[in-house]
């Protein structure tokens, strides 16, 4: 059964057309930060989103998982918190992840991280026994844009016709969307506004709040799915796929608006999880796996 379940997970992640196994190593190649979901076994690992973690080795355990490793820190889930204190090492914020495990997966790939984080090996990962692929810490390669030729237009004699007569002003046949729907990052992001402040020039605000304001956004917008689902006489309630998608997308238009305001997110050291690799789980739960990754 175990091994049914890794070669059929293989095949999936392995799948043409912007499979996650090809965008994750690109993300990697390329040093951009990724987040995603992350759904480890209960009591072990704290399901959650993992937020810009910095991804650098993909590859191979002794149990056969494609796996990989990355730096994560403040507003990310961890179960074990963010007190690196506690730990007493420099490799406090390394987490290895389970592909298969991984979902609503959003890669910043306008930017970058150039920092090696501390503990980080470059001759590859002890612990993996192949390694897909690995960071590139040189120079990254360009590629050159192509311009495209601009088509020759040749004018021609219009026909003369003759003025349509105006018509009465028609009804839309779809309604505008509310205000309330439109704003809401921005309503939740003014709240935030109150809690950004000024150290050494720079507007801060903390990875505590940022995650609240996150969840804040995902809970207004979850209610406006069920309102809009209500009055069409839909499903009220919201299943896997959807949640991920309000949180995906909660996530991403809270920091573009910080990255709009230039606000950093300052927080505290973080601490790894006790755990560098799930426990096999039964092949049903393989399967709901698998299911996410078809319908992502």
């Amino acid at each position: 059964m175990i091994k049914f379940k890794n070669i059929l997970s293989q095949i999936l992640l392995e799948a043409p057309n912007g499979s996650i196994n090809k965008r994750l190593k690109d993300a990697i190649i390329n040093r951009n930060p990724v987040s995603f979901y992350y759904n480890g076994p209960k009591g072990e690992v704290l399901p959650g989103r993992r937020i810009r973690a910095e991804l650098v080795v993909m590859g191979l355990t002794k149990k056969g998982n494609l796996v990989v490793r990355g730096w994560v820190q403040p507003p990310s889930t961890s179960k074990k918190g963010f007190d690196g204190n506690k730990l007493g090492t420099a490799e406090y914020g390394w987490r290895m992840f389970i592909i298969s495990r991984m979902s609503g997966i959003n890669i910043y790939e306008d930017e970058t991280f150039d920092q090696k984080r501390p503990g980080y090996n470059e001759s590859g990962d002890k612990s993996l026994t192949s390694i897909e692929v690995k960071s590139n810490w040189g120079t990254l390669p360009t590629t050159p844009k192509t311009e495209l030729p601009k088509p020759t237009v040749t004018p021609t004699a219009e026909p003369k016709t003759e003025l349509p007569q105006p018509k009465q002003k028609e009804k839309p046949s779809v309604l505008p969307q509310p205000q309330s729907q439109i704003k809401r990052d921005v309503e939740v992001y003014n709240d935030l506004k109150n809690k950004i402040t000024n150290v050494n020039n720079n507007k801060e605000v903390s990875p505590e709040n940022v995650k609240l304001s996150i969840d804040a956004l995902y809970n207004k917008k979850l209610e406006d799915w069920v309102k809009s689902q209500s009055e069409v006489g839909g499903n009220i309630k919201p299943g896997e796929g959807t949640r991920r998608k309000l949180e995906k997308d909660s996530e991403i238009e809270l920091f573009n608006l910080l990255k709009g305001d230039n606000v950093k997110v300052g927080g505290n050291i973080p601490q790894p999880e006790t755990n560098d690799e799930d426990n096999e789980t039964p092949l049903m739960e393989s399967i709901k796996r698998i299911k996410t990754l078809i319908f992502f």
